[in-house]
């Protein structure tokens, strides 16, 4: 069975410069670190099996961010103009990098229903 080739795709200086920005701030989630490095390795060419060993990370991840860096490409390209300020490139770029949201189920609760509930709970304390 043939190994599926990972795909390819080029960043620019810039996003490569803000990628690296993202990769080195402490302040960052983990999670938003791993993938901006896991983009910044692609870029220079190296293999995803190479990524996971270096970030310990599975190749199915791997796989699942580059082909999303990859999807995005064309977007953040064109919102890469003169005009864009790098904090909005940085957001587009972690939004590229985030998780999507998850499906299930609705709360069961409202906001409003959890603070009566709480309320009550404190009221029935005090007997």
């Amino acid at each position: 069975m043939p190994t599926p080739k990972a795909k390819v795709f080029t960043v620019s200086s810039r996003q490569y410069r803000l990628l690296e920005q993202i990769s080195s701030r402490t302040t960052n989630p983990h999670r938003l670190v791993q993938r901006a490095k896991l983009v910044l390795l692609a870029a220079d060419g190296v293999n995803n099996t190479e990524i996971s060993e270096q970030l310990q990370l599975n190749r199915n991840q791997v796989r699942m961010w580059r082909a999303r860096w990859a999807d995005a490409a064309s977007r953040l390209e064109i919102a890469e103009t003169p005009e864009t300020s790098d904090q909005k490139l940085i957001q587009l770029i972690i939004d590229v990098l985030s998780d999507q949201p998850r499906p299930g189920k609705p709360a069961t609760f409202t906001v409003e229903d959890i603070i009566q509930i709480v309320a009550f709970a404190c009221e029935l304390a005090w007997w």
